[in-house]
């Protein structure tokens, strides 16, 4: 998914990742690769954004080739 995400945008220098604030599971996996950047409400309840730099982002996901 990162190869897919710098092909995309070369650029890129930071990943964001939204999950709804009730889901347990997708928050705690994404607090070991990311920091909460901010919180919004949406029409579909509260959401989370998580952050991370797109360098360790791409090491976590190469992990797992």
């Amino acid at each position: 998914m990162a190869e897919q995400i710098q092909d995309a945008n070369p650029d890129v220098q930071e990943v964001r990742i939204p999950t709804p604030a009730g889901n347990a599971y997708t928050n705690r996996l994404y607090q070991k690769l990311a920091t909460k950047h901010h919180s919004y409400k949406s029409e579909y309840g509260e959401v989370h954004v998580y952050s991370t730099p797109f360098r360790e982002y791409a090491e976590f996901c190469n992990r797992y080739r």
